[in-house]
């Protein structure tokens, strides 16, 4: 393998494609990002955990085809630390040489007949939906997935399409998040679950495209594909019955209270400080009449705070009324609409 290209190109092509490494590699060859130079001048890079794959591409000068895995963290902090210009790389015999202005490096690869392939989504449904609406949905659900492994299905993203309506949803079992929006298509009824790490990886792709782009999805029966135009990432599925969370949502309220998000979260952020470290419970009282939420938290150890805010209110019933709820969430749970 022979080619030509630039420090800033390959370290970005790099800097992508090693989410997808575990940070403790079962294999010393999942440690390694796989390096393809195609006769049609395209450089791919590609990382895995088996579990989630990230494929990223870019044209560039190939003198002579050819592949080569190499040692994602050495090979990306070698390329970090070069200058900016043109690199010559040539691989041969899995030695890897990379030629720059001042100087050469040689590293040592593995056989990447070994580099497992990735699986293709067979039978797939195919759905495109625009890549700054999924980000903005992946930035509002993320947060509700639960950490703890135990409990599987929970620990991802539910997707569900119907007609022309989309929809994903997280909770913890405590928390909920749910986004509905509108597509362009008629799909035939679908839904799967990703797994958190998958769309966090996801989404730092997703950042970096632009306003106009569209990510196709490819679901099949295990696995799902999201492909971007320099980029593609492939992810199991979880199994199992995700709850049916339309249910847990009331469809009637007695008190509606409209609170100025920016406050909220400044009395947040002024009184954790003084929360419990490690469930961090703020006590809200809502003091419907006087239209004004008052905030308190503390410990034991170091003290304790009281801030408050003004509320608007739309009541059929006023009354005061108080609850726990979790620092990060003011509510029982969220619904967000992106109608973009």
């Amino acid at each position: 393998m022979k080619l030509t290209t630039t420090q800033s190109v390959l370290a970005e092509l790099l800097e992508t494609a090693k989410n997808g490494i575990s940070t403790r590699p079962v294999d010393p060859i999942l440690g390694s990002l796989l390096i393809e130079a195609s006769d049609e001048g395209r450089l791919t890079v590609i990382g895995t955990d088996l579990n989630v794959s990230i494929k990223t591409t870019a044209i560039t000068h190939i003198l002579q085809a050819g592949v080569v895995a190499l040692n994602a963290k050495l090979l990306a902090d070698t390329v970090n630390n070069l200058g900016s210009g043109e690199l010559d790389i040539e691989v041969s015999e899995r030695t890897c040489v990379i030629s720059h202005s001042t100087g050469k490096c040689r590293i040592v690869g593995g056989n990447p007949e070994d580099f497992p392939s990735i699986p293709e989504t067979q039978n797939c449904t195919e759905i495109t939906i625009p890549s700054k609406k999924l980000q903005a949905a992946l930035e509002a659900c993320l947060y509700c997935c639960s950490a703890d492994e135990t409990k599987l299905i929970l620990t991802g993203v539910h997707f569900q399409l119907q007609g022309e309506n989309w929809s994903c949803a997280s909770t913890d079992g405590h928390r909920l998040a749910l986004v509905s929006s509108k597509l362009e298509g008629n799909y035939s009824p679908i839904s799967f679950t990703v797994p958190r790490r998958s769309l966090t990886e996801l989404g730092k792709i997703l950042s970096t495209t632009t306003e106009n782009s569209s990510c196709t999805l490819k679901v099949g029966n295990n696995t799902v594909q999201f492909i971007l135009p320099n980029a593609e990432l492939t992810s199991r599925l979880l199994e199992g019955e995700f709850p049916h969370i339309n249910h847990l949502i009331p469809k009637s309220f007695a008190n509606e209270l409209i609170v100025e998000r920016k406050g909220m979260e400044i009395i947040l952020k002024r009184i954790s400080h003084f929360a419990e470290k490690k469930h961090k419970i703020v006590k809200i009282l809502w003091e419907v009449n006087d239209q004004q939420a008052t905030l308190i938290t503390g410990n034991t150890d170091i003290g304790d705070a009281v801030d408050s805010l003004l509320i608007k209110t739309q009541t059929s019933h006023r009354r005061k009324y108080r609850y726990w709820a979790k620092q990060r969430l003011s509510t029982r749970s969220t619904q967000a609409h992106l109608n973009r």
